[in-house]
């Protein structure tokens, strides 16, 4: 929880993690963003918690929480961190996703559920993911509502833009896939923005008249 909680005050604040993390604060000024960002923080209705890991745990902290002070979303991060008890790791994969799904219907709010790909991905020539890429990906694949897939060319290709970082639609029950939407992103500071820096105004245009999608 903590470096999840120093990513978003870095963000909001708009400082250096590593500045963050160390205290190297070259003004008043950044002390005081970092200072007015933990504030904010407080504010917004956020829960972490690292002592729920299993189904049976996630699910009765969720119902507490519904009724205790309501709960409209809820993050897992992730997975694989998530016990396997049968004696099938697919089956076991699939146990929990099956799972989640029917909490979240019970509760009536979306559940993201954070997960790795496999390593066949490093030996495509094209880096950007796909729905196979999924490690275990048959029940997570036939659970899932949607399916969003992470890409940052710069992390194969030096040569590519650092800050471009791409949202991939693998899968949509109620919609088309496919479409990708650039975003900007500083890994420095934890932060994304609404359009890569380099983008011209006549990109940005097309991806407003797009619904954010830009290829």
């Amino acid at each position: 929880a903590i470096p999840i909680a120093m990513r978003m005050i870095a963000a909001t604040a708009d400082c250096l993690l590593t500045d963050l993390r160390h205290g190297n604060f070259k003004s008043r000024e950044a002390v005081q963003a970092v200072a007015d960002a933990q504030k904010y923080l407080k504010t917004l209705p956020i829960r972490f918690t690292t002592s729920a890991n299993t189904l049976g745990k996630i699910s009765s902290l969720a119902r507490r929480a519904r009724l205790s002070r309501g709960i409209d979303l809820l993050i897992i991060d992730q997975l694989a961190a998530m016990p396997i008890t049968a004696q099938k790791k697919t089956d076991g994969i699939g146990m929990i996703t099956c799972g989640l799904k029917c909490l979240a219907k019970e509760l009536g709010i979306p559940i993201v559920l954070l997960h790795q790909l496999n390593r066949d991905l490093t030996k495509s020539a094209d880096k950007r993911p796909d729905l196979h890429h999924l490690k275990d990906s048959g029940a997570v694949e036939q659970d899932s509502d949607v399916v969003l897939l992470v890409h940052r060319e710069f992390y194969y290709d030096t040569a590519a833009n650092p800050y471009d970082f791409e949202i991939i639609q693998g899968k949509n029950r109620i919609g088309s896939r496919g479409d990708v939407v650039h975003v900007g992103v500083d890994l420095s500071k934890s932060k994304l923005s609404d359009y890569p820096p380099h983008w011209s105004d006549q990109q940005k245009n097309a991806a407003a008249d797009n619904n954010g999608a830009y290829v």
